[in-house]
């Protein structure tokens, strides 16, 4: 296995736990899978409401050009958050600045969602 799929399956298996326990809801994609696109990170998860897309690289890896461009969408014409965590420690630190400087929007979505049902 590569760094980075080490890496990878590291995140993986640390989100699956908080998965476990409700924090969060995670899903992996497949490269080279029926719907899969060039550039679109490995793992998407969310977070107290917020879309989060995480582009696993290695201590020393870099972002393809397809990736940087997908990056840049998600961030200025989508408004989701994109990161490439080198560890699981990158992991609980970005989500410790989420807890830190975004509100938890669980309310707000459920009490939208209310009207829907």
């Amino acid at each position: 296995m590569t760094p980075e799929g080490q890496i990878q399956r590291s995140i993986q298996q640390y989100l699956a736990k908080l998965e476990e326990n409700g924090v969060i809801f995670q899903d992996k994609r497949q490269a080279g899978g029926f719907s899969y696109k060039k550039g679109i990170p490995d793992i998407y998860f969310c977070y107290k409401g917020y879309h989060i897309e995480c582009e696993v690289k290695a201590v020393n890896g870099k972002l393809s050009t397809m990736q940087e461009k997908y990056e840049e969408r998600c961030i200025k014409q989508w408004n989701m958050l994109y990161f490439h965590p080198r560890s699981v420690q990158d992991v609980k630190d970005f989500l410790k600045t989420i807890d830190e400087k975004l509100p938890d929007v669980t309310d707000i979505i459920h009490d939208i969602m209310k009207d829907y049902k």
